[in-house]
């Protein structure tokens, strides 16, 4: 019987925005019991199907009629022959425990500011529907784990409290103390999960910790990884162009699985960057440097998970510059934005047990949360009509906005004595964020397939103008190069390095995923949803 109840009041907190009746209830709760999927059933069999449908009717109608006499649910209006439809009984940011530990909880996000905007398709959600109770993204140290299964265990925990991705910083360290005899089963597994959730996990690889005579586990690890070719998992090279160098033939070797394989290789460049760098469906996430001093200067090293991302919010630019000419109306839409993260902030700190046990379950809260932030995501910056000098001047208001909401937040819950910690930062959006409402990308990747290019003209300006892009979104930013499949190892690593060592560029991935890709439209490829 508890157990029916908790699954009505999950299925309201789910459809938080919709009237739901006694036979949309059974429907969505017993699809077993609807009638349409046995169109070959005999008469017996649809007879007695229906008598369970009413039982089951008549069993959720009593538990609504409870919940409504507790002031939980209200009838909200009545259909035709006294059809009767049910809503939450609560009002935006209300919450309610019941039977001590299910808590509801309605969205409290200003509607009546953000609606109109949604509407536009200029403001998008990242996944509106578990906005209060999924974070983004949670940072795991592999050095806390004994092993790849302990591991891999957490992971299929936490993934449940995420809504994109999970990254595993220092992997490095399981791999040259482990056999890698559970290698394939953790990589196959963390996909299917991945897979079956939409979500991701990145495998961050620390070169400053790679010896010589231990990266043959690290090689073995990316030989399996690549003939698995996982759909949801991504690895992410922590890298100087020193250890690049050091380590050249290891390197080689490795980068030239990617390609033949056809796998994106992501990396970071640490000297630029020394805090993780990883990606999701939103986009991507980092923290910045005096962030993670400050992780570190509080002694919180024997944290297990760390989280990252709390929730994300877009702007499509483009989007707004077809509605608006007067660039300092962004200044709305901004406002309406930090207003939404903020109220999502509020309640995920304050439920932190609650909402997200197993991320709780090592460490405090007040330790977990201690550096977490929100995302405001920027989309089809350099299409909006503006100059380059323009979209840059652009980013620069929005971010002082920000920055001034963020710090009038915390002054004014601090001066009251109460511990609150609210951080926003400014990112960019990959296409997997919501599909298919965002505008089209103008198709301005970098295509290469030798070192050579990186001369020509029109990617020397790619190039700059990124440098400028990745200095305005501390939050994050990434440079994709779509390169032809089947290149040489030694080649990569000379592209790699010299990427390493001319430009200011903290992330970016060589994309060997679609060598078709070379010889068709990149804006045809872009918008298949290759980003």
């Amino acid at each position: 019987m508890q157990k029916l109840d908790a699954r009505i009041l999950s299925l309201f907190q789910e459809q938080e925005q919709q009237d739901l009746s006694t036979t949309s209830i059974v429907h969505l709760l017993f699809p077993e019991a609807n009638l349409q999927k046995l169109p070959y059933a005999s008469k017996q069999e649809l007879a007695q199907l229906k008598r369970k449908k009413a039982q089951l009717q008549r069993k959720v109608l009593y538990h609504l009629n409870k919940f409504v006499d507790e002031g939980i649910l209200k009838i909200s209006k009545e259909g035709a022959k006294g059809k009767k439809y049910f809503s939450l009984n609560l009002n935006p940011g209300e919450e309610l425990r019941y039977k001590k530990h299910i808590i509801i909880t309605k969205n409290t996000f200003p509607n009546t500011t953000i609606e109109g905007y949604e509407q536009k398709s200029i403001i998008h959600l990242f996944d509106p529907e578990l906005l209060t109770t999924r974070l983004n993204s949670v940072l795991v140290f592999c050095n806390a784990f004994s092993s790849l299964k302990s591991v891999q265990q957490e992971c299929e925990q936490l993934l449940i409290e995420v809504n994109d991705s999970l990254a595993l910083h220092n992997f490095e360290t399981l791999l040259l103390q482990d056999d890698l005899t559970f290698a394939t089963d953790f990589v196959e597994t963390i996909d299917l999960a991945c897979v079956r959730m939409n979500k991701s996990v990145c495998i961050i690889l620390n070169s400053e910790e790679f010896h010589s005579e231990q990266t043959k586990n690290i090689e073995q690890f990316i030989e399996i990884f690549a003939k698995i070719r996982p759909k949801k998992l991504r690895i992410v090279f922590s890298l100087t162009h020193k250890t690049l160098n050091k380590h050249a033939n290891f390197f080689e070797r490795v980068f030239e699985l990617f390609s033949s394989s056809r796998l994106t290789c992501y990396f970071k460049n640490h000297v630029l960057h020394s805090p993780p760098y990883f990606i999701g469906r939103a986009g991507p996430y980092t923290l910045t440097e005096s962030e993670w001093e400050e992780f570190k200067s509080k002694n919180n090293q024997a944290l297990k998970t760390l989280a990252i991302g709390h929730a994300s919010a877009l702007i499509d630019l483009q989007k707004f510059f077809e509605y608006e000419t007067r660039t300092y109306k962004i200044q709305e839409v901004v406002l309406s934005c930090l207003r939404t993260l903020f109220s999502i902030n509020r309640l995920q700190r304050k439920h932190a047990r609650e909402y997200f046990k197993q991320l709780t379950n090592h460490s405090p809260p007040k330790n977990v949360f201690c550096i977490s932030k929100n995302y405001l995501r920027l989309w089809n910056y350099e299409n909006t009509g503006l100059s380059s000098q323009e979209v840059l001047v652009l980013l620069e208001d929005i971010w002082k906005q920000v920055k001034q909401f963020r710090d009038n937040q915390n002054i004014i819950y601090q001066s009251c004595g109460m511990p609150f910690h609210f951080a926003v930062s400014l990112a960019s959006a990959c296409t997997h964020f919501k599909t298919p409402k965002l505008t089209d990308l103008p198709g301005r990747d970098m295509v290469m397939k030798r070192i050579e290019d990186f001369y020509s003209k029109e990617n020397i300006a790619i190039l700059e103008k990124k440098e400028k892009y990745f200095d305005q979104l501390k939050g994050g930013d990434r440079l994709k190069i779509h390169h032809s499949a089947n290149a040489k190892g030694s080649d990569i690593v000379r592209e790699v390095n010299f990427m390493l060592i001319t430009y200011r560029i903290p992330f970016f991935c060589f994309d060997f995923t679609h060598s078709k890709s070379m010889h068709m439209n990149l804006q045809t490829y872009l918008n298949n949803g290759n980003t």
